[in-house]
């Protein structure tokens, strides 16, 4: 299943997007190029898509339902480089709490060297 899920998130981002998986069933899409308008949009898109796509796995009869909750961490620019991508992961990202199946934006959070 997560094979398949992280070939679905791969078909649906743009070019410049990198699709990395970070955690048991955790996936983030790095939008670089991404103003907050668009990488809002563009997640809040693949949930939509996901949420109507049934995931067929070989061996089992009837497909996987699937939703997706996220959350979306925009960062200032600090005008330093980040030598650790994963370090946005401790900033304010929403919980599970908040709902199942949705994507929301939090506050900024500076990426830092």
């Amino acid at each position: 299943m997560l094979r398949k899920f992280a070939s679905f998130l791969r078909e649906r981002t743009r070019s410049t997007d990198a699709v990395v998986r970070y955690g048991g069933e955790e996936f983030a899409v790095l939008m670089a190029t991404a103003d907050s308008d668009v990488a809002l949009e563009q997640t809040d898109r693949i949930r939509a898509e996901v949420e109507k796509t049934p995931f067929i796995l070989p061996g089992q009869a009837e497909p996987i339902e699937v939703t997706i909750s996220g959350g979306w961490p925009p960062t200032r620019r600090t005008g330093r480089r980040s030598r650790s991508l994963p370090r946005w992961r401790r900033g304010p990202l929403p919980r599970k709490e908040n709902g199942r199946n949705r994507i929301s934006a939090s506050r900024p959070v500076e990426l830092r060297p």
